[in-house]
């Protein structure tokens, strides 16, 4: 295990199995280098990544809809510790 130019690594924990090992990476790597955004003119001021239906480009994010905004509450764990009002 090493870091990398692009990629920090960090292992905490003894390996035992009340202190399991956890290993984390950092990653920063810029929008011009991702390899898989097929898109030669690179990313302008406000793009993302974003899928055209055969590749990833650079362009302007979706903007969620109300529909797709509800359907993303449905799936919030309703065992999730709530605020008590009082």
């Amino acid at each position: 295990m090493a870091n990398s130019p692009t990629v920090n690594l960090t292992l905490t924990g003894s390996g035992t199995a009340g202190d399991p090992f956890i290993l984390t990476a950092h990653a920063v790597v810029s929008m011009s280098e991702l390899a898989d955004v097929n898109d030669p003119a690179g990313p302008a001021v406000g793009e993302a990544p974003v899928w055209n239906g055969s590749a990833w480009v650079f362009g302007k994010p979706a903007v969620a809809t109300e529909f797709e905004l509800a359907a993303a509450d449905d799936d919030v764990d309703e065992a999730a510790p709530t605020e008590k009002e009082g």
